[in-house]
Parts: C-alpha cells; sequence; structure tokens
C-alpha cells in the first residue's frame, strides 16, 4: 500500500488507498473485508472506449466482407461495437441500411439484427474478461442473419 505514495497525504486518499487494497478502520484496528470484496475491487478497470479508432476509411473486416461480395443492394448492417460508427456511416454512404451500437459511445441506438453484423472481434480485444467476451460474441450471434464478421488480434 505504500509503493506509491503520491496522492495519500490527505484523510480522502488514504480512504480510497484503503478500499482499494480491502482495508478499512474500525476503531483503532485495520480490518481486512471478505476476499471477494477485494477480488472485484483490485481488478484493473480498463477504460475500452479509449481502444476505439477514428477511421477514415473502411476497417479491414468491412471492406473484405464488401471485396468478397458479401453484400447484396438489399442487404443490411449492424455494427456490434461501432465505437465513433466509421464503418456505420461509410456503409449508409454505399447505399445500405446501416446502424451500430456501443456501449460508450451509441449505448442509445437499439440492437438490431442485420444481414451482417461487424467486427465482433475488435470488441473482443478489449474485453478483459472472458465470460463477458463470450456473452459479447453471443449476443453478436443472436443478431446475425447471414453473416457474422469477426476479427481479433491475437
Amino acid at each position: 500500500m505504500l509503493d506509491n505514495t503520491r496522492g495519500i497525504g490527505t484523510r480522502s486518499g488514504w480512504e480510497k488507498r484503503l478500499q482499494a487494497y480491502g482495508v478499512e478502520i474500525q476503531g483503532h484496528s485495520l480490518i481486512q473485508k471478505p476476499i471477494n470484496f477485494i477480488a472485484a475491487n483490485l481488478i484493473p478497470k480498463i477504460e475500452r472506449h479509449k481502444a476505439a479508432i477514428v477511421r477514415h476509411d473502411l476497417s479491414r473486416p468491412v471492406r473484405l466482407a464488401l471485396d468478397a461480395g458479401l453484400f447484396s443492394p438489399e442487404t443490411t448492417f449492424f455494427d456490434y461495437g461501432c465505437g465513433h460508427g466509421g464503418d456505420v456511416n461509410r456503409i449508409a454512404e454505399q447505399g445500405y441500411i446501416s446502424s451500430g451500437w456501443d456501449p460508450y459511445y451509441s449505448p442509445e441506438t437499439p440492437c438490431r439484427s442485420a444481414d451482417v453484423v461487424n467486427n465482433i472481434g475488435f470488441v473482443i480485444n478489449v474485453i478483459e474478461n472472458q465470460s463477458e467476451g463470450r456473452e459479447a460474441l453471443i449476443k453478436a450471434w443472436e443478431l446475425t442473419q447471414k453473416v457474422l464478421l469477426v476479427s481479433a488480434q491475437v
């Protein structure tokens, strides 16, 4: 707890540090909180939305899907975890019905089924919890009518 003393010179700084390590003061004693509390609070909090890229072209998976002929004039497109929405906008510009959902940038957009559901793999890259990643993949699959584009960096 004392490796990095920056920010603990104040009462609130100490309280935050104690909470982060699952310790509380009761009277004049330090009490260790239950192990499940500690495990839940020591897992690093990753700001996933910061991984979203502002794109000036289609992402590679969508470009490859277009090149492979997976889109016909009536194809619908949904980007699950669309980030800033670059693929959604560029596919719409090409005349396809297109929408996207993102938990940070577009949480108000409803998730809709579509012929092509995009890019869940880039979402999986930033989910640190394996069961949560699996759940995201299943949700994207449930929205898919024809093709689910999955691409991930390993």
